[in-house]
């Protein structure tokens, strides 16, 4: 007997923010460890703590889940899991940016946490029933093949999880990845850090990554920082397992392949260069997480001409973009031009359903744009300083900027 779906949604309501709660007070819990005296602190401390940062990466999934699941129903779209986890991680982080320019952090986060928990935990047990009947359908449909395909995934989701517990040391991450979210944290406030002009930079992963750190308490307890970012890394390997899912939802799509998914997803999976950058709290799983969905979104516009479909890549691409720059050249400009050149619904129709993904994408990203407006007078801060100018920089910056960063010209003797 299945249970009603009234009393599943009212027991994940309850039981979710309670299981949230308790790994919120890990830090306050304390038991001891057979070994030798000058191990227990250590152990006391750190290994509670990891269990309660993979539970708590678990819950922020989750959270995202159901709350993307409610746009999407809202928006009149068709609720896929991994499309409603994506709405659901931009949202995040867009609440975590207007509640950190508010100046309300730490304990705030641990509200939102429980607040999306309980609200939309009714949506996320219905994807999570779709997700389980797709396991279930892969597990009684798998080969040899699969099973060693599926095991070896797991071994390297472990090796990235096991990886996210030994601290930083890269010079992007302790300088702006993870170093402006501290920054932020121990100022109170999200606001424009004159001393660090790579945090102007859109920053929707790391706005997550402030969230991790909220989580963790204060900025000026250096535990607390460690612990932060171990939960930020989990939240980058969570990103990386994504974007695997999303190239595999593509693949599958397609090809109509249900194999052809399975492998894409476990290629891109493995590929040393998605867990290098998944492990190293960089932005680009994040980017291409968003990236794919709006590709996969894409995709389904050109095959049903669904214009809704248009508003779903725009909002992708732009918290892609939201990520990172480039994304608006190598994603933004392509799509919309893709978009017209499709002729779905004619020329006309088509210019002004590319003219709607620009301008929502520019919607999306604009709060990053916004923010170094109010503080800079230039929305691209520091770059475009020829175009907009602005304050805090000078033309002598520029110069440097630009020698640090130009591409160095190359030939061939």
């Amino acid at each position: 007997m299945t249970d009603h779906p009234c009393n599943s949604s009212l027991a994940a309501r309850i039981v979710l923010p309670s299981i949230a709660l308790l790994a919120f007070a890990t830090r306050y819990l304390h038991f001891t460890l057979p070994g030798p005296d000058a191990f227990r602190p250590m152990f006391n401390t750190m290994l509670l703590d990891h269990a309660a940062s993979v539970v708590e990466v678990i819950l922020l999934l989750i959270a995202s889940l159901g709350l993307g699941a409610f746009i999407l129903r809202k928006a009149g779209c068709a609720t896929e899991p991994i499309r409603a986890v994506g709405i659901g991680l931009g949202a995040v982080a867009l609440a975590v940016l207007g509640l950190g320019v508010l100046g309300l952090m730490g304990f705030a986060f641990i509200i939102l946490l429980m607040a999306l928990l309980g609200l939309f935990a009714g949506e996320a047990v219905g994807q999570l029933v779709i997700v389980s009947d797709r396991v279930r359908e892969f597990i009684e449909r798998r080969t040899i093949f699969h099973s060693g395909v599926t095991l070896a995934l797991l071994l390297v989701i472990t090796l990235n999880v096991v990886r996210c517990f030994v601290p930083p040391l890269d010079y992007d991450v302790l300088e702006y990845h993870l170093g402006a979210p501290a920054q932020y944290l121990r100022e109170g406030r999200v606001a424009f850090l004159p001393d660090n002009v790579y945090a102007a930079f859109p920053s929707n992963v790391e706005m997550l990554f402030l969230f991790a750190l909220g989580l963790k308490g204060s900025a000026a307890s250096e535990i607390s920082l460690i612990q932060g970012a171990a939960l930020a890394g989990l939240i980058n390997v969570a990103f990386g397992l994504l974007a695997s899912l999303a190239a595999g939802s593509i693949a599958k799509r397609v090809s109509a392949s249900p194999l052809a998914g399975f492998l894409a997803a476990a290629l891109v999976f493995v590929f040393p260069w998605t867990s290098y950058l998944s492990i190293r709290h960089y932005v680009e799983p994040g980017m291409i997480f968003f990236a794919l969905l709006a590709v996969s979104a894409f995709i389904d516009y050109l095959s049903a001409g669904d214009r809704r479909q248009v508003l779903l890549a725009g909002v992708f691409a732009g918290l892609s973009a939201g990520c990172k720059y480039p994304v608006v050249l190598f994603l933004v400009v392509p799509m919309a031009a893709a978009i017209v050149l499709s002729r779905r619904a004619g020329w006309k129709a088509s210019i002004g359903r590319a003219a709607i993904f620009a301008a929502i994408s520019a919607a999306v990203m604009s709060p990053w744009l916004i923010k170094n407006l109010a503080a800079t007078g230039n929305p691209t801060y520091p770059l475009l300083y020829g175009v907009f100018g602005g304050r805090h920089w000078s033309p002598q910056q520029e110069a440097k900027w630009q020698n640090a960063h130009r591409p160095k010209e190359f030939g061939v003797a």
